[in-house]
């Protein structure tokens, strides 16, 4: 039986709390949490659990994991067009990134995602309207929403196809 959140979920949510327009990955998270500069196996793992837990008890937080043998999963608010897009971002990169060097992206090249009306933009308005309908309980409307983002995603999986030629015959 538990007891509730642990050390280590607690501080996990003191720092979704003191940066909420901010994503994580497993190592932002073990350096915040543990203060180490060195992150070891044991580090990841415990985190990897707390932050997990915690995607449980918060619906608006949410995981990408990577993609690849040994990329980190990146930890964020999928209610926040900025914490969103730093996920994006991190996960795209590879490599630890600087924030303030991401944000800048984000207020130059990368600013039409996230703008009103952007990509990014539009993926966390669907979340927002996800949750809206399973926090009422409301199943017409939640099915309504999902059924929307699905169609979203087959119309831009059949532009990609036209865009690389395989479109035609």
């Amino acid at each position: 039986m538990s007891r509730g959140p642990g050390r280590l979920e607690r501080a996990i949510a003191h720092v979704f709390n003191s940066e909420p327009d901010n994503a994580f990955t497993t190592e932002d998270l073990c350096r915040r949490v543990y203060q180490v500069e060195q992150v070891e196996k044991k580090h990841r793992v415990a985190v990897l659990r707390a932050a997990r837990n915690l995607l449980r008890r918060r619906d608006a937080l949410s995981e990408f994991a990577g993609g690849n043998r040994g990329r980190s999963s990146v930890f964020f608010d999928c209610t926040n067009v900025m914490s969103y897009a730093m996920a994006r971002l991190k996960c795209r990169n590879g490599r630890r990134s600087d924030d303030q060097e991401l944000r800048d992206r984000l207020a130059g090249r990368e600013a039409a995602l996230v703008a009103s009306g952007g990509a990014w933009w539009g993926h966390v308005q669907s979340w927002v309207a996800e949750l809206d309908a399973r926090r009422a309980g409301d199943v017409k409307r939640l099915e309504k929403v999902l059924r929307k983002r699905e169609n979203e995603e087959k119309a831009l999986r059949i532009r990609m196809l036209i865009a690389l030629g395989g479109g035609s015959r």
